[in-house]
């Protein structure tokens, strides 16, 4: 689903800000990650990482805090 009307083909897409900010994302929560658990292998931290920005977790802590606001 774009964030963008398909009736309105003259205004940009946020596909390349989204694929950015994925990417930043990962980087962000790797970094983390690798710091946290060093002695952990490669495997363990891709499958942590990739937990931790599903969407899943994202919107359960975009609802948490939410909530607190």
């Amino acid at each position: 689903m774009s964030a963008v009307p398909d009736d309105r083909p003259d205004l940009p897409d946020n596909e390349r800000l989204e694929f950015l900010g994925d990417a930043v994302l990962d980087a962000i929560i790797g970094n983390l990650l690798f710091n946290r658990y060093p002695d952990q292998g490669e495997g363990f931290l891709t499958r942590m990482r990739s937990k931790l920005v599903s969407r899943t977790q994202l919107n359960a802590l975009a609802k948490r805090i939410g909530s607190n606001a």
